[in-house]
Order: C-alpha cells, then structure tokens, then sequence
C-alpha cells in the first residue's frame, strides 16, 4: 500500500483489498493476464506500471506465488530498476 502512496491507516484501512487489476497501466494489462497465467504453474514474475495515489506510473517487479489452492495467488511488489516503456 505504502509503495502506492497509501500511507494513512484510514487509506490502508479502505484500500486493503484494493484489486492489482484495477491498479494496472491500461497498456500493460496483457501482461498482467500472462503473469496470471504463467502463475498457475510455477512462481511468474513481470515488470508492470501501476497507478500511484498521485496519478503517476512508477514501474514495479511483481511476482505471483499461487498458495496451495489456485484460486489464491499472493502479490510482492518492489520497485522496479528498469525503464519500462
């Protein structure tokens, strides 16, 4: 949430299940289907722009960890080193 500019406990409180998809730079979605998809095998990772509080796009490393049912798919953000265009 903080990596997204959610800093307050009211804004973690309102946003905690916020949905990834939501969140997704409307160019990049298709990657997000193909992470999705890649995941339902093995842990998947992808460089992805996501909106940001304040309407920017910084570009984040995300990697998807299916639990033990495959309907869950956990989410680890980091900021990403890369340009992404």
């Amino acid at each position: 949430m903080r990596l997204l500019g959610y800093d307050s406990e009211l804004e973690k409180h309102v946003y905690q299940h916020m949905e990834l998809a939501d969140r997704i730079h409307p160019d990049d979605e298709s990657q997000l289907k193909k992470l999705m998809k890649s995941a339902e095998n093995e842990e998947a990772s992808a460089t992805l722009r996501l909106l940001h509080k304040n309407k920017s796009y910084p570009v984040f490393d995300i990697t998807c960890h299916r639990g033990e049912k495959l309907e869950e798919c956990t989410f680890h953000l980091s900021p990403s080193g890369s340009n992404h265009a």
